[in-house]
């Protein structure tokens, strides 16, 4: 019988391996593994103005806490994390935290 090593490459090179790219990872390209980066799922009633729908995926840096106009933020309001552009549209009497800033925002179109 006949045996066949396979020693790499045969044939003609294709074109395209010289445009190769490396896979996308959302640990490379959003440096979760930073302690200050989370990865939140959108749920509730979440404001379509800032273009986060239901199950859209979030990711929140903690470093992010100083407000600028229209950042987004996730911010706790009477104990209830929640998602709101500066500035905030709440009560004056209510205390409002900022959790952190949001860096990135992933639509599901599923």
């Amino acid at each position: 019988m006949d045996t066949f090593e396979y020693k790499g490459q045969t044939g003609f090179q294709s074109a395209c391996n010289e445009y190769a790219q490396d896979t996308l990872s959302l640990d490379d390209f959003f440096k979760t593994n930073s302690p200050s980066i989370y990865i939140w799922r959108a749920s509730g009633s979440v404001s379509r103005n800032i273009h986060i729908k239901d199950n859209d995926i979030v990711i929140v840096d903690r470093k992010y806490n100083k407000p600028m106009n229209g950042k987004v933020y996730v911010i706790i309001v009477e104990d209830e994390f929640r998602l709101a552009r500066f500035p905030f549209q709440v009560n004056q009497e209510t205390e409002v935290v900022i959790w952190g800033g949001v860096v990135g925002i992933i639509n599901l179109y599923i």
